[in-house]
């Protein structure tokens, strides 16, 4: 990987385990910024026992400005360390802290790369995250979340899952879509086995239950805090996002 050359040295760290028809899109996304992008593929999963895809394969023909690591790690943090301190040794500064589930406009990108080069603190963290279920077209709502780190100097880590002990600010100008939840029935089922929540809730309940029954008139439709996601409202993603994931 080479560095971008800017004064304050900017990578893209993605961290993922069977996204095949994602990682190519979230690649995508940064085409036009100067930013390498490190993609660490784990070859099974933090829980379950789930066979990997071919996300490795994607991703080596994709990310043409970047690395592509494959390895196992236990947890999502441990994953989340390995980037940062590869990244770290690569002499770059921050990291943009992108699943492959995750996307931003254009403008949104450049406004989160504006937030990283003007903040004295050590991580950014983002208040407006849009989750969407079951397509680019419904949204979660209220879509009450734990403002996610997505950005963070390489030389703190992360201590469990997406949060850290470093000082982090909110990007109060940028807006994150989430399509964690945009997903078949066959990938459904595979992500709530093999995720680092799937200890945290009946899984064949939920499935059965919530995801497979929903109608536009249910309700409390997250999966281990339900009111949290009191419903899901027609209101489409982005185009240039959705033209991402149509590619």
């Amino acid at each position: 990987m080479k560095r971008n050359g800017d004064t304050i040295n900017i990578g893209i760290l993605t961290v993922a385990f069977n996204e095949k028809r994602l990682i190519k899109p979230c690649i995508n996304q940064f085409d036009g910024f100067n930013f390498p992008h490190l993609v660490l593929v784990s070859n099974k999963p933090w829980r379950g026992n789930y066979p990997m895809d071919e996300t490795w394969a994607i991703a080596k023909t994709h990310n043409r400005f970047g690395s592509v690591i494959i390895d196992y790690w236990q947890n999502q943090a441990e994953q989340f360390n390995f980037g940062l301190s590869y990244l770290k040794e690569q002499g770059f500064d921050w990291a943009l802290i992108v699943d492959a589930d995750e996307f931003y406009t254009p403008s949104a990108i450049g406004k989160l790369v504006g937030e990283i080069r003007k903040s004295r603190a050590d991580a950014i963290t983002c208040p407006f995250m849009n989750a969407y279920w079951k397509s680019p077209d419904y949204r979660l709502f209220p879509n009450q979340d734990d403002n996610p780190i997505v950005a963070i100097k390489t030389n703190r880590k992360f201590i469990d899952k997406r949060h850290s002990d470093a000082l982090a600010l909110e990007a109060t100008t940028v807006q994150m879509h989430h399509m964690s939840y945009v997903r078949n029935n066959e990938e459904m089922l595979k992500k709530i086995n093999t995720f680092e929540h799937s200890h945290e809730f009946n899984l064949e309940d939920w499935y059965n239950n919530v995801w497979l029954k929903w109608a536009p008139e249910n309700m409390n439709l997250h999966p281990t805090i339900p009111s949290k996601w009191e419903k899901a409202i027609y209101s489409p993603a982005p185009y240039s996002i959705r033209a991402l994931l149509n590619k």
